[in-house]
């Protein structure tokens, strides 16, 4: 498995191995399932940094870490994988995000959803299923590549950011 580890504590490592299809950021707090989870996607061929901590993890990304995709866990001992969405979304970071939880009820899914998640997969639904979402998340964002997306919108006072869907008045 190609998994990487971090901590707030530790440097970050930002080498992925060369034959990875694609980087996944993964967040969860629960040790035992955050190794079981990163070796399991690192099986679909996916390069996985681990990260224990809404802080160690928003670090990765300011600190000039890269992913293809986010993966957030809803509970986390300190704080919810919604408030680290939201912070990274204020802070201009675009990469796309799936919440991997045991928490299926739709009130939480729409609200992922509204706050900018591209998608909802309840853990019993397992990593093969994981995996298949995250390879279409980053598949069809490649595709929209070629595409011209407007940095920022400005009218009068009402700022809009498309990429990350929000709005600034």
């Amino acid at each position: 498995a190609h998994v990487l580890r971090s901590s707030p504590d530790q440097t970050f490592n930002r080498r992925l191995p060369v034959n990875a299809d694609a980087r996944v950021a993964l967040l969860d707090d629960d040790e035992v399932y955050l190794e079981q989870l990163s070796g399991g996607l690192g099986e679909h061929g996916f390069g996985v940094v681990t990260f224990n901590s809404g802080p160690a993890f928003l670090h990765y990304f300011e600190d000039g870490g890269k992913a293809d995709c986010m993966v957030l866990d809803w509970r986390l001992n300190r704080g919810s994988g919604l408030d680290v969405l939201m912070r990274a979304r204020r802070r201009g970071l675009t990469t796309p995000a799936v919440f991997f939880t045991g928490l299926p009820a739709t009130d939480y899914e729409t609200v992922a959803l509204d706050s900018g998640a591209a998608d909802f997969v309840d853990k019993s639904r397992g990593v093969e299923i994981l995996a298949r979402r995250i390879r279409l998340i980053i598949e069809s964002g490649k595709a929209n590549e070629g595409s011209v997306v407007e940095e920022e919108v400005r009218v009068g006072r009402l700022r809009l950011r498309p990429q990350v869907c929000r709005a600034y008045w």
